[in-house]
């Protein structure tokens, strides 16, 4: 467990998961209500969540060091932490409540949901299948929220640092699905241009059409069918899919390429 965002100030220690999420003597209740009660992001907000106590959900890091970071990683705890702000979820506001619940019903990985620090925003743990895939599991979850119109928080550090603050109402689900799917990111250098080429599973693509039929209300049926294949090509290059593995799997799973009528395929003019 860790008092301070950046460094240790004292040896972490190693506590269990489940004494971190139900025991109120982890938080520092006086200074955690300080912060919520100075205002989301404000200045004190800022400058005080950083002393709160906190953990590292998926490391356990070496506490002979003072650096918290994926170096100094010991082993893996198996379960990879989700972070669901206001500023990409602006609905929060009124119903945090209600996109828990949604996510529930929904997501049967789910191993715990709860308030976060700010009282607003939520965070939560999943299980996955294989520890030594930790980033491209995190990169599968990404998606995987998307399609349920979540988005989660793109920091995904094994050494990632979640702050404490008890939630009575934090929903705890022992028999979670274990979360078995990967999105794998490959980084190649192009001269001095960093580009990334996914390799991505059928799930994904799936997850990448309901995302596409949720945000736009549309279905791939005719008199549509154009606009929905403009949207999902767009979200597709948007995560970094190659122009010939977006065009490959819709030719394969949607639509010949001989049936498109239209310049819904073109590259976006965004990308670069």
């Amino acid at each position: 467990m860790h008092p301070n965002s950046k460094n240790l100030v004292a040896p972490g220690k190693l506590v269990s998961i489940i004494d971190l999420l139900t025991e109120e003597r982890y938080t520092n209740w006086k200074l955690l209500n300080d912060v919520r009660n100075s205002g989301y992001k404000s200045p004190f907000y800022e400058e005080n969540k950083r002393f709160l106590s906190a953990a590292c959900f998926s490391s356990a890091q070496d506490d002979l060091t003072i650096d918290r970071s994926d170096k100094n990683h010991l082993f893996h705890t198996e379960y990879i932490s989700f972070d669901i702000d206001i500023g990409a979820n602006p609905y929060l506001l009124t119903d945090s409540e209600g996109i828990k619940e949604h996510l529930i019903d929904r997501i049967p990985h789910i191993a715990y949901i709860g308030k976060s620090i700010s009282n607003i925003g939520l965070w939560g743990l999943i299980p996955i299948l294989d520890k030594n895939a930790h980033y491209d599991h995190y990169e599968a979850m990404k998606m995987l929220f998307k399609a349920h119109d979540v988005e989660i928080d793109k920091t995904s550090d094994i050494s990632r640092l979640r702050f404490l603050a008890y939630d009575p109402d934090g929903y705890i689900n022992h028999d979670a699905k274990v979360f078995t799917e990967t999105i794998h990111l490959e980084k190649t250098v192009n001269n001095t241009i960093d580009e990334y080429e996914r390799t991505a599973t059928d799930s994904f693509f799936i997850a990448a059409c309901r995302w596409v039929e949720a945000k736009y209300e549309i279905k791939f049926q005719k008199g549509c069918i154009h606009n929905y294949l403009l949207y999902l090509y767009s979200t597709l290059r948007g995560c970094h899919v190659s122009r010939d593995a977006a065009l490959n799997w819709i030719y394969n799973n949607l639509i010949e390429e001989s049936q498109v009528t239209t310049n819904c395929l073109d590259e976006p003019k965004w990308i670069k």
